[in-house]
């Protein structure tokens, strides 16, 4: 593989997840996908409960990264034609580092085992497509503390169990990346029953309805109908930022608890300035403590979305960047 990467910069693949599929195939020798090519049937219902099958889901199975979905039918001409080109491209570069051995076509024929690798090259694109992480890194500027660090792409990962997770702009975890591992945390309080989501894009309160819908249905194929769409939250600017402003319809408590309110507002401001304390000191481990006790008393006066809940979950997540994740300085 160390033999064309450069060829593949320099020529410009932008599909920066297409290099996931390439790898899939050179990490195992061409006698594997031989042995295994009566076998490659598609079937993004492996391992789901009640679909028949008796294979275990393990991630480091072939077959499992294999049956990832792919929406194959949904892709445009030129989307298939792009695809295919890279495939070929893909395939020369193989045969340049002798990876097919005595199978290698003599001219510009493609042989029988070439087409083979071809076809598994264009379904495992389509699947990092559909299924790619992108890997972040918490990297700060000189002069600046950690909670002014920003996330950076530093490449991605097909993780095929965690890609089972639906999407939802209002996601009910947290992902952070260190080394090889993602580690997943709860963003907020999950109820017995309550699906477990990620965020596929940006989260509605950075990019509006408008500017999510698109990007979603282009590279994944589906129209979003979580909550945050099907309501139309707006991005946080302008979202309720007190309790003056807020809609009576997101107030939790009648006017007539007015006494129980300011008790619980004036709870909500103490644990706030505290996570801000606890911040400010660098003890991001006791802060993330607090966050739960703040979301609770947030959660038990007032209906999302609100300022409080976003602030809430961005300072939760640069705590867990911090004490958990990948980071640079």
């Amino acid at each position: 593989e160390s033999k064309f990467m450069d060829v593949l910069f320099q020529n410009g693949l932008k599909k920066k997840e297409w290099f996931l599929a390439l790898r899939a195939v050179t990490q195992r020798p061409l006698e594997f996908f031989l042995n295994l090519k009566d076998k490659l049937e598609h079937n993004p219902m492996m391992g789901a409960k009640g679909s028949g099958e008796t294979e275990i889901y393990t991630t480091d199975d072939f077959m499992t990264l294999y049956n990832l979905v792919s929406h194959s039918q949904l892709w445009d001409f030129k989307e298939h034609a792009y695809k295919a080109f890279f495939a070929l491209f893909f395939i020369r570069c193989l045969q340049k580092s002798n990876y097919f051995g005595e199978h290698q076509s003599s001219d510009n024929q493609l042989g029988e085992s070439e087409l083979l690798i071809g076809n598994i090259l264009i379904h495992l694109m389509e699947v990092a497509t559909m299924n790619s992480h992108e890997i972040g890194q918490a990297q700060k500027g000189e002069g600046q503390t950690w909670l002014q660090a920003s996330t950076e792409p530093v490449g991605c990962a097909i993780e095929p169990t965690l890609v089972l997770l639906n999407h939802s702009c209002d996601p009910t975890l947290l992902r952070v990346n260190s080394g090889t591992s993602t580690y997943c945390f709860a963003s907020r309080l999950i109820r017995k029953g309550e699906e477990i989501t990620d965020s596929y894009t940006f989260t509605y309160d950075i990019l509006s309805k408008e500017e999510r819908q698109p990007d979603l249905s282009k590279k994944y194929k589906f129209n979003c109908r979580c909550g945050p769409c099907e309501n139309n939250w707006k991005v946080y600017q302008y979202l309720p930022s007190s309790f003056n402003d807020l809609p009576e319809s997101q107030l939790k408590l009648e006017m007539k608890d007015l006494p129980q309110l300011k008790v619980k507002v004036q709870e909500i401001q103490q644990l706030g300035a505290k996570i801000n304390r606890l911040q400010q000191s660098e003890e991001y481990a006791q802060a993330m403590e607090t966050y739960r006790d703040f979301l609770k008393a947030v959660e038990a006066v007032i209906r999302p979305p609100h300022q409080f809940y976003v602030i809430a979950r961005r300072s939760y997540h640069a705590c867990l960047w911090i004490l958990f994740g990948n980071t640079h300085c």
